[in-house]
């Protein structure tokens, strides 16, 4: 999921709490 990598800041954090696969380094 890359999108998560490429969104803005703020953006992949939210993003990662409602994905099942919230394994990104923004947690």
């Amino acid at each position: 999921m890359n999108e998560g990598l490429t969104a803005p800041r703020g953006t992949p954090v939210a993003y990662a709490t409602t994905t099942p696969t919230a394994r990104f380094p923004f947690n």
